[in-house]
């Protein structure tokens, strides 16, 4: 059960300018006097809840409506310690702070590692050092997020980046083995984007990029990856499909979009696609082999294509599998005709055109 202590807003601040506590302790005692010191830190402003028992507050720390969780190392058959680890440690967004009745560097030691941003000694508790100890685990764990999303994702558009799309492919591509879907991973750019560059300068094909990526992002689902590979490069993972014929109305109306005109700073530009696919179990290439594709897919599509028509072209490494061959002839059926459709197999360098 959870016990709620909330302040009315004073008038220097407001509910959301306090970070949101969660106490997790077995006393009651403890509890009492958590909350007069907090009071004396955060002034007439607190928001604070208690749970004393470990399962429950598990529960409660998983919902991540916290901003920070003040936890006992001792809560009766639940550790602290073990109840850092059990919600995802370093990897939860809230700061952990445990508290401990006696001072061990055993248990600081354990607690750094599990997860927690610091650790404090009941007796030794005082309103300065609570304050501070949970202003800097916020500030800290904030500072952390800033970086892994900095590490993660594109600048510019704000996109997952060629890393995080290799890893959600990998591990896409180790689902689909392992529950007998269907995966699609989806390689494109932007045609002739170096033009736009060297005519209007690179603010404008800037703007192009992030333009694009809000048109791509529009057109997959919410549990789908997309990344700005680098360049005018993005890559797309699409997981369970119903069917394979799903990924053709996805790139058609990929290449739509893409393909209207765009109206930059007074500038209108217009631009087609180059999308290469492959399909999961379909193709039994690895990661590496797909991605290898993804320079060469401009100089593919120049070969097959006509200035400002959308180009769809199968990446395999394999053509032995008859129900990708099926889906092989089933593209060339589908694709709209006012674009154009090729076979390209990175392994046997076999390029046909339709």
């Amino acid at each position: 059960t959870i016990s709620r202590a909330q302040s009315k807003p004073s008038r220097n601040g407001t509910l959301r300018d306090t970070p949101y506590i969660l106490l997790i302790d077995d006393s009651e005692d403890d509890y009492i006097f958590t909350q007069r010191i907090l009071v004396e830190v955060f002034g007439s402003i607190l928001r604070l809840d208690w749970i004393y028992d470990g399962s429950e507050a598990l529960a409660a720390i998983r919902r991540q409506s916290h901003d920070a969780y003040l936890i006992d190392q001792n809560l009766g058959r639940y550790r602290g310690l073990q109840l850092v680890r059990d919600a995802g440690g370093p990897l939860h967004p809230g700061a952990f702070i445990l508290l401990t009745g006696q001072d061990s560097p055993e248990i600081d030691a354990e607690a750094m590692k599990a997860g927690a941003t610091d650790y404090l000694v009941k007796g030794d508790i005082t309103d300065p050092l609570l304050g501070r100890a949970i202003r800097y685990a916020i500030e800290r764990k904030k500072v952390e997020r800033q970086l892994k999303r900095l590490a993660e994702h594109d600048s510019l558009t704000g996109l997952a980046n060629r890393t995080v799309f290799r890893s959600s492919l990998e591990m896409a591509m180790a689902n689909t083995k392992r529950n007998d879907s269907l995966l699609a991973v989806l390689l494109l750019d932007l045609d002739h984007f170096k033009n736009v560059n060297d005519s209007l300068g690179h603010p404008i094909g800037d703007r192009l990029i992030e333009a694009a990526a809000r048109r791509l992002t529009s057109c997959v689902r919410q549990t789908d990856t997309v990344a700005r590979l680098g360049g005018d490069e993005f890559g797309v993972v699409a997981t369970n499909l119903a069917k394979p014929e799903d990924i053709v109305a996805m790139a058609q109306k990929i290449a739509g979009e893409l393909g209207e005109p765009y109206n930059l700073d007074g500038h209108q530009i217009s631009t087609s696609s180059s999308i290469g696919v492959t399909i999961f179990p379909f193709d039994d290439g690895d990661c590496d082999q797909i991605l290898s594709a993804r320079p060469i897919l401009p100089s593919i599509n120049q070969n097959v294509r006509s200035v400002e028509r959308s180009s769809f072209t199968i990446l395999s490494s394999t053509q032995k599998c008859k129900r990708g061959n099926r889906w092989r002839r089933s593209c060339v059926r589908d694709w709209n005709e006012t674009n154009l459709f090729s076979f390209f197999s990175p392994n046997s360098r076999d390029q046909r055109a339709f």
